[in-house]
Parts: C-alpha cells; structure tokens; sequence
C-alpha cells in the first residue's frame, strides 16, 4: 500500500493516530463480534493469531512502528504527523488546528463543524456462535437471524471489558514494539499503561 500510495503522489502527507495498542485490539475483537464475523474467546484468537487471516489479526495491527518502517521506504518523515488518540480524543481542537497546519489549509476550523464520533458496540449476552454460523450460511438478513442478534446484543449493557491477566500479558507483548515507537517519536509513551 506504501508503494501504491506514493506512485500516486510521492508528496502525500500522512496522518497517524496511534491507540494504546491493547485496547485497540480488544475494541477491534469487539467490533468483529457485533458484526458476527468472530464467535471465539478473545484470548483463542489471540493465542491463534499466526494462524488467522490477516484482517482477523487482533495484535499485528498494533505493532505500530512496523507500521511506520514500511511507509519510511517511501516518504520522508517530515511528510507524516503523529497523534496520540487519548490525548486527541481530551483536546480535539488543538489537533485539528495542528492537522491544518500540517496540510497547509489556511483559516482555523469552526468548533461546531467538529464533532467526535465514537461508535457504540453492543455487548454480547453470551458468545454468538450459533449467529456467527447462521450469518456464514445465510450470508443475509433474514427475520430468523435479526431476531436471534436482537436477543442477543446489548446496545446499552454494560461494556464487556477485557481480562486483567490478557491486558498484562498484551501489555508485555507490546513493550518492545512502543519502546521503539517511543524512541522514534521522541516522546514518552506511559499513557499506554494503564490497568483499565
């Protein structure tokens, strides 16, 4: 993609926001059991990782800087802008401001045109395995299956949350990966370590 992207236009400017890669992970795994594309315990998947097609990747996808060496091949650095999405999600304005600048858009945004959207997943009652391989056969809506998804996503229970023993164990495994992001951005990286 890269390489597509700057044969394109090699004077692309790029924007990265980078999530505390554990709860990007879970919230992805969230986000493929509402849309039934996953029935398995976060932690069979993660275990099974290697195994799994790339899109169903829980963890390489937070491998950030990975990410950015690929795309050093073929931009410069001062072409890309690094945002840490906790701390744009406390003071959106002061980056959108920071993004205008980077793209060269002259003016300031309106505050009323930003809005932040955050997509609300519902929360499985129990593992929607008979879902999961009903929407596999049928591959479209019928009555049968939006019944069964109704009884069994909660759009306003509470959040499922992820295991404090798989948190700490995806916290040791992404040490080395955000130690080099942190020393590539030059910035100190702890908001990442917390223990919700």
């Amino acid at each position: 993609t890269a390489k597509r992207i700057h044969e394109y236009n090699p004077e692309m400017k790029l924007i990265w926001i980078f999530r505390d890669p554990v709860k990007r992970a879970y919230s992805n795994y969230l986000h493929d059991l509402f849309q039934l594309d996953e029935w398995r315990r976060f932690e069979h998947c993660i275990d099974h990782e290697e195994e799994r097609h790339w899109y169903y990747q829980y963890l390489s996808k937070g491998r950030y800087i990975e990410q950015v060496d690929w795309y050093l091949e073929y931009f410069k650095r001062e072409q890309m802008r690094f945002i840490i999405f906790e701390e744009f999600v406390k003071a959106p304005m002061k980056y959108v401001n920071e993004i205008y600048d980077f793209i060269g858009l002259s003016g300031m945004p309106d505050p009323s045109e930003i809005t932040i959207h955050s997509k609300k997943t519902g929360v499985p009652v129990r593992r929607p395995v008979l879902l999961y391989f009903l929407n596999r056969m049928t591959r479209r809506e019928n009555i049968i299956r939006r019944f069964l998804w109704r009884r069994n996503f909660q759009s306003n229970g509470p959040l499922l949350k992820i295991e404090p023993g798989t948190r700490r164990r995806l916290q040791e495994y992404y040490k080395p990966f955000n130690s080099r992001l942190e020393e590539f951005l030059g910035r100190d990286l702890s908001i990442w370590n917390s223990k919700d």
